[in-house]
């Protein structure tokens, strides 16, 4: 087995670990999506396969970066890759990514975004703010508005923009008919 997929299986084995240990809108299908979504970003976006697909199962733990430091520094590879693993995983948060983040950071950065815009998003962001953060209805989904409104406008690729645009079309005129609900402004 070639070197880099050794440390791959290691990589999809911690994180499928960890990913059991979270609440079920961040499980291993979370993982699992975030991870083919990275994939299906780069064949357009191009990137280093081995970083983004790392990258995008090691992703959750940008709120637990002790962990991923004593992770990462149990592999066998060199210091340079652990750095850029440690960039892209830091990077996967709305307030950390910039244009000068790399290349793979913006892809999973974006594969991690998809998972709270369009219909799909709007459900699993909706979810999880009751059921995960124990948000009350008029909080709920003022929040999931917002996570929305600044995940889509921080997307970093054409193809996560791509990817995201007529998903958030059908969104957004599912707020607006939920708003019009809300105000008893009935059609």
């Amino acid at each position: 087995m070639r070197y880099e997929a050794r440390v791959m299986k290691k990589i999809e084995h911690f994180a499928r670990e960890y990913y059991a240990k979270l609440d079920f809108a961040h499980d291993i299908r979370h993982g699992e999506r975030v991870v083919k979504i990275a994939k299906k970003i780069m064949e357009t976006e191009g990137g280093k396969p081995f970083l983004v697909e790392a990258g995008a199962w090691l992703h959750q733990l940008h709120d637990d970066i002790e962990t991923l430091e004593d992770f990462l520094s149990s592999l066998e590879t060199d210091d340079g890759t652990r750095r850029e693993l440690m960039e892209i995983v830091a990077s996967c948060k709305a307030n950390r990514i910039k244009q000068s983040s790399s290349l793979e950071a913006k892809i999973v950065f974006d594969s991690d975004g998809m998972e709270v815009l369009g219909p799909y998003g709007s459900v699993r962001e909706l979810l999880c703010n009751a059921k995960a953060r124990n948000k009350v209805w008029d909080e709920n989904v003022r929040e999931t508005k917002n996570v929305q409104r600044m995940f889509e406008e921080k997307l970093m690729t054409k193809m996560g923009k791509k990817l995201a645009k007529k998903s958030m079309e059908i969104t957004r005129e599912f707020w607006d008919c939920y708003d019009r609900w809300e105000r008893l402004d009935l059609p």
